[in-house]
C-alpha cells in the first residue's frame, strides 16, 4: 500500500514538474502569435489589457445598486433587462448585487479607484420608474414555459424591459 502511493505522488509530481517546464510564458506566446499572418492580439494598436474584455458602452458615473436577495425571481429579470438597456446608453447605471462572490469588492473598487458614485436601492419598481423614459415600453413573459428565451431576444431589439406575465398589471401605475 505504501508503495503505491508513494508511485501515485512521484507520477503526479512529476505531471506537474512538466507541465512547468513545458509551460509557454505569455511573452512566448505573444511572439509565436505575431510570426503568423493573421491580426494578432499583440499587433493592435491598443494596449494587450484592453483586449481581455468587452468595455462598457457608456462609462458609469452613477451605479443604482440593488441586492438580489431584495428583489423576487421574475423582478430580478426584469432589473436585468433594464441593466442591459442602460448599459448601452446612460451614465447611470444599475449594478447588481448578489450575496456571494466578489461583488461587493469590485463594487467597491469602482467607487475608489475610479470615482463612480452610488445610491442604493431597495424596491425595483422605484428603478423602473427612476429610468421609464430610458426605455420603450415592456414584454410579457410567463414563468414555467420558454417564453423567456424569446422575450429576451426582443427586448434589446425593442429597448423594452421583460415583465413577468403575473406582475403585468405593476407597470400600469408608472406608465409615461
Amino acid at each position: 500500500m505504501r508503495k503505491t502511493s508513494l508511485f501515485i505522488l512521484f507520477v503526479c509530481f512529476f505531471i506537474v514538474i512538466s507541465l512547468l517546464v513545458t509551460s509557454v510564458s505569455p511573452s512566448a506566446a505573444a511572439n509565436e502569435l505575431e510570426s503568423d499572418n493573421e491580426t494578432t492580439l499583440s499587433q493592435s494598436s491598443s494596449p494587450q489589457l484592453d483586449t481581455n474584455y468587452v468595455k462598457a458602452a457608456v462609462k458609469a458615473k452613477k451605479l443604482y445598486v440593488i441586492r438580489l436577495s431584495d428583489m423576487s425571481e421574475t423582478e430580478s429579470v426584469m432589473i436585468a433587462s433594464l441593466q442591459g438597456i442602460l448599459a448601452n446608453k446612460s451614465s447611470n447605471q444599475i449594478y447588481i448585487l448578489p450575496d456571494s462572490g466578489n461583488y461587493k469588492l469590485w463594487l467597491d473598487d469602482l467607487v475608489l479607484k475610479y470615482g463612480v458614485k452610488t445610491e442604493f436601492i431597495r424596491d425595483p419598481w422605484k428603478l423602473v420608474k427612476e429610468f421609464k423614459k430610458q426605455f420603450d415600453g415592456y414584454l410579457l413573459w410567463e414563468k414555467g414555459n420558454s417564453s423567456i428565451n424569446a422575450a429576451t431576444s426582443l427586448a434589446h431589439l425593442k429597448q423594452s424591459i421583460l415583465i413577468e406575465k403575473a406582475m403585468s398589471n405593476k407597470p400600469k401605475a408608472i406608465s409615461k
